[in-house]
């Protein structure tokens, strides 16, 4: 209640007495950091951050970490928290959406589009297939030799796995072939 009406030396003294009382729990943790953080208070608001299981740490814990250190003067412990909270609050999968969404430009016959949405992918994680298909993209549907070569040298650079080996030497042999 204290927490909603914005009254943080409430929250902060009666969070203090549920931890005396042996309330260690996530969401006590969370709040009394918030109210320190509330207050000015940035070192306190750190240290109870900070004492949070890290299975419980939120995407909004390293936020609020980040904030105070970036009021105590420690930058560099401001953006490795911020790359924290990116990290937390980006599904691990993103790469993949953007490459399906690039399968359906590609299926839409939206090439450019299609593109961007792989470069996007590979934001995010890089794989051979992504690769492979932007050089098949160029090569196939942009009739661009010299981008598709340079994205088939790419998928190859890459290492793609024993099971793509098929598009290994198909990637070759378009090299050669574009080269000409």
């Amino acid at each position: 209640m204290e927490y909603a009406e914005q009254k943080f030396k409430d929250v902060i003294t009666n969070s203090e007495l549920l931890l005396t009382l042996g309330d260690h729990s996530a969401y006590i943790l969370n709040k009394l950091g918030e109210a320190y953080l509330s207050v000015h208070n940035y070192q306190c608001s750190v240290e109870t951050f900070s004492a949070i299981p890290a299975n419980y740490q939120t995407e909004g814990t390293f936020y609020y970490m980040a904030e105070c250190y970036k009021q105590l003067g420690d930058q560099t412990k401001a953006i490795e928290y911020l790359n924290k909270a990116i990290d937390a609050g980006l599904s691990p999968n993103i790469d993949s959406y953007y490459s399906e969404i690039a399968d359906s430009y590609t299926d839409l016959k939206k090439d450019k589009k299609a593109l961007g949405a792989y470069q996007k992918s590979l934001q995010f994680h890089e794989t051979p297939m992504t690769y492979y298909l932007m050089a098949s993209l160029y090569d196939n549907n942009l009739k661009n030799g010299k981008q598709a070569v340079i994205y088939y040298k790419k998928y190859i650079a890459a290492k793609p796995p024993k099971n793509q080996q098929k598009y290994v030497i198909y990637a070759n042999s378009r090299i050669e072939a574009l080269k000409h």
